[in-house]
């Protein structure tokens, strides 16, 4: 497998290649808030460092919205053309869009509406990225943070319903053990699995680098991936960079995936093999800190 790292802040990209990642995935609410000076300075040093791009996490920060009763194509598309035109510059092969701020909804929303503009808002973005050579990947959210699709089976519906040429899910196992779905459920993702996000979670919410004490949880996620066929690439998504944090886990990633066997059945009828602690934040929290 080939391993990157989910980062904010252009300081921490020369430390990532330092770590030893195969690539970067930045945030594009941060690449869309940059003034074209800045970002064509990010650019510059993205590429004088070498290390590729494969695309943006965090693509929007609740505008524009996915669903809701502030839905505008309009800001769809502007918003589309401006982040899909600096990805291809960036050289990135995708947009990752979970984004649970861009889709959280009151209790009254009709969920059919919600269904069509969610598929509006990824065919608007689908036929920019196009334009540019991305693709787009949606991807499901626990409950904690986001009122729209929070279920595998939901997600896999959504790219089924739509009429997306290119693109597909990803499989983010942070949301999936915080939501409970057994193996069996996510399986039904794999046909349209491009890239996966991985991190620990904390007591609130709170993503983090896998360490030591994680092995086997990602001893059963890497073997249960490779049984199904997919050796691709696989981001760690944590809220905040740390060189030393990064670098270990990258190092016991690696190993791991050197070392499972992709014939091991990871007990597919249990629930992903995390035992959570309780969670004492507010119903709405964290979620990690990417919006």
């Amino acid at each position: 497998m080939k391993f990157g790292c989910c980062i904010q802040k252009i300081q921490d990209l020369s430390l990532v290649k330092e770590a030893g990642y195969d690539f970067f995935e930045f945030s594009g609410t941060v690449v869309a808030s940059m003034e074209e000076r800045d970002f064509l300075h990010f650019a510059e040093l993205a590429q004088e460092i070498g290390l590729p791009c494969i695309g943006f996490n965090s693509y929007c920060n609740g505008t524009p919205v996915i669903v809701g009763d502030r839905f505008s194509p309009q800001n769809i598309s502007a918003y589309a053309q401006k982040v899909c035109k600096r990805g291809a510059l960036l050289g990135a092969a995708a947009i990752h869009i979970g984004s649970p701020a861009a889709r959280r909804l009151p209790p009254s929303y009709p969920h059919e509406l919600a269904v069509q503009q969610c598929l509006q808002f990824l065919q608007i973005t689908a036929d920019i990225a196009k334009e540019y050579g991305l693709q787009v990947r949606f991807e499901a959210l626990n409950d904690h943070c986001s009122d729209f699709v929070n279920s595998i089976e939901e997600a896999v519906q959504l790219v089924q319903g739509s009429s997306l040429e290119q693109g597909g899910l990803v499989l983010d196992f942070f949301h999936i053990q915080v939501m409970g779905e057994p193996f069996s459920q996510v399986e039904a993702a794999l046909p349209y699995l491009c890239h996966v996000h991985i991190s620990t979670c904390g007591p609130h919410w709170e993503r983090g680098y896998p360490q030591e004490q994680d092995r086997d949880t990602y001893t059963q996620i890497f073997s249960w991936l490779k049984r199904h066929g997919y050796t691709q690439t696989v981001s760690i998504e944590a809220d905040t960079f740390t060189y030393e944090d990064a670098k270990k886990s990258l190092s016991l990633l690696r190993e791991i995936d050197q070392k499972s066997d992709f014939s091991m059945d990871p007990v597919s009828k249990s629930k992903p093999p995390v035992q959570l602690v309780v969670c004492t934040a507010p119903r709405r929290g964290n979620c990690g800190l990417h919006p």
